[in-house]
Order: structure tokens, then C-alpha cells, then sequence
């Protein structure tokens, strides 16, 4: 499998080496100071529809289904959840990544950088991963999943919590999800794996093989109910979902507070449109250096309620998902 990066270090695996003077050395310097706040990052997630006529029509002649409004509306949700130090977003394509690229300056007084490690073989340009950080990014990889478009964007981020493997991924729906005895599939995945499950397995493996000994972090919008095949994966090799770990209440009926998919993207302009199934997800793997433990207050909802409606279109929703956002700091 397609591994992209900008150059190779001399073990031979991909990396893009940034350097920088990270804010875990800041932490560091600063850690005689027992009255400081103690350490924390927070990270939210959004799959931000990428908005193409397949597969969705009725996007045909919208630009997108607006997405320059829903990229104002993504830019207004960021401001009023006070900043989060990374953002993760899956399905930008061309013109969403032009659109949120040129919207940052104008938020959080210009804190974020913004990265997406493009390749047109895996992810056709369409449905590509996009990291906004106002940490440094020390190393980026792309991971090729099975089947276009599905892919990974690995970042190892420095952090007052010390480096962050994080991962964020959109991993194969069903529409588009065949078994690995139908398609090339990764090594380390089973000949009765389907592609999502398949690519759940090639990102544990990649974060075991290449992950430092700090955070572990996977992100995204897996296409799995709680429970399901991909989702237990992650849990079985010590994540936790932020969202269960947290007490939160569970997506069981159209409406409540942890579901996450099933607008319409023809429903983006109605504010009674109510999500119906959890598939988007925030995961933590805790390192021996600082163990995560969720409280109720650390989780929560993202984008998740109607907007004041934006532009001519009347958008009230910045996307067919809603995301979540959690706060993470080591007990």
C-alpha cells in the first residue's frame, strides 16, 4: 500500500521533518511552575461533506451544496468553541480545502496552520483528510487505504502533553466497501476483511509500527456503529472512545445527542433535520507518561445544533455530519 511523504529518513520510512521549538519543550521549561494550569489539548472533529454530485445530486447545482457558507459556518463554530488546538476534517476535496485555506486567516487571530498531504491516485482529489493545528506538525504520512478514496493522514503533533500520533480517517462506506478478496488489501488484514475493516487494522498496525511512545489519536468518520467490526478494533487495542468514556449519552434514536450522521445534505437549510446514527469518533490510546480519563465535561457535541441561518442559501448546518470535541489532559 501508497505511503506519501516528502522525504525518507534513513530507516526508510516516509516523513516530512518540520523543525520547530515544540510547545512540549515550553511545557517542559515551565514545569517548576506548580500554580500553572495543568496541560491540556483540545481537538474537534467534522466530516465536512465534500459536497460532489456523486454521491449526492442534489448538490449539482449549489456549489457544492454552498459550500462557501458552510465553510463560514465551519469558521463561526471553530471561533465559538474558543479555538480548539487541532481540528481534524475528512472529505476535502479541491474547493473545500481552497475554501477553508482562505477563510483561517480571518479566525482565532490567524493561529492555525493548516496541512493536507494530497495524492490524486488515493483519494481522486475528492475525499482527502485536512489537519488545522496551532501546534507544530513535527512529521506528516499519508496512508493509502484499501480502495479509492479511502485514506489516512497521520501527523505526530508537539504538544504541552508531549508528542501526539494523531490519525484522522475517512474510512469506506458501504456503498463503496468491498472484501479484500476483491480488492489489494494491506498485509496485516484478513482475506474476509471488507475495506473499512481492513483499513481499521492497516492504521493500529501503522500507529504500533511507527507511533512514538506518547498519545495515540485516531479521528474521523469510520463509517462504524458503535460495537461494529472496525470500531471494536480500535477499543480492542487500547483506545478508548472519548465519547463512552465520558458518560455521554448514546446515539439510540434519531435526535439525540450522540449521533453524529444521517442529515441530507437536502437537508442542510432545515433546522428540525435531526442526525440518527454515531460513526464519527474521537479515540485515545494512552501513553505510560499520561494516562486519559474523560469526564462529562470534557466531550461533547460539535456543529451539532442549527446555526443563524448564512447567505442567500439560508445554510444552517455545516455539514450532512455533525462532529464532537474533546478536551484532553493526562490524570
Amino acid at each position: 500500500m501508497l505511503l506519501v511523504t516528502a522525504c525518507t529518513d534513513s530507516a526508510g520510512e516516509s516523513t516530512d521533518e518540520l523543525p520547530a521549538e515544540t510547545s512540549a519543550d515550553a511545557q517542559q521549561a515551565d514545569g517548576n511552575d506548580t500554580d500553572a494550569t495543568p496541560a491540556a489539548v483540545t481537538v474537534a472533529n467534522l466530516n465536512v461533506l465534500h459536497g460532489h454530485p456523486i454521491p449526492a445530486p442534489e448538490c449539482a447545482d449549489s456549489d457544492q451544496c454552498g459550500a462557501p457558507d458552510r465553510v463560514t459556518l465551519l469558521m463561526r463554530h471553530i471561533e465559538e468553541s474558543d479555538c480548539p488546538e487541532i481540528v481534524t476534517l475528512q472529505e476535502v476535496d479541491t474547493r473545500m480545502e481552497e475554501l477553508i485555506t482562505a477563510a483561517l486567516p480571518r479566525v482565532c487571530e490567524a493561529a492555525y496552520a493548516s496541512s493536507l498531504l494530497a495524492d490524486p491516485a488515493v483519494s481522486l482529489g475528492i475525499d482527502r483528510e485536512m489537519i488545522l493545528s496551532t501546534l507544530p506538525i513535527a512529521s506528516e504520512t499519508l496512508l493509502d487505504l484499501p480502495t479509492v478514496p479511502w485514506s489516512a493522514h497521520h501527523a505526530v503533533i508537539d504538544s504541552p502533553l508531549g508528542p501526539i500520533d494523531l490519525v484522522t480517517t475517512h474510512l469506506a462506506s458501504g456503498s463503496n466497501n468491498p472484501r479484500c478478496t476483491e480488492t489489494e488489501c494491506a498485509a496485516v488484514c484478513q482475506p474476509t476483511d471488507d475495506a473499512k475493516l481492513c483499513g481499521a487494522r492497516q492504521i493500529v498496525d501503522h500507529l504500533e509500527t511507527n507511533g512514538g511512545d506518547g498519545l495515540h489519536m485516531v479521528t474521523g468518520d469510520l463509517n462504524d456503529r458503535p460495537g461494529e467490526a472496525a470500531h471494536k478494533l480500535f477499543l480492542d487495542a487500547g483506545f478508548a472512545d472519548a465519547w463512552v468514556q465520558a458518560g455521554r449519552p448514546e446515539c439510540e434514536a434519531p435526535g439525540d445527542k450522540g449521533c453524529t450522521s444521517g442529515l441530507s445534505s437536502e437537508d442542510l437549510t432545515d433546522e428540525s433535520a435531526q442526525t440518527s446514527s454515531r460513526i464519527d469518533y474521537i479515540l485515545v490510546k494512552s501513553a505510560p507518561e499520561c494516562s486519559v480519563e474523560f469526564a462529562a465535561q470534557d466531550v461533547s457535541g460539535w456543529a451539532n445544533e442549527p446555526a443563524e441561518p448564512v447567505g442567500e442559501s439560508g445554510i444552517v448546518w455545516a455539514s450532512d455530519h455533525t462532529g464532537l470535541v474533546a478536551t484532553i489532559g493526562c490524570s
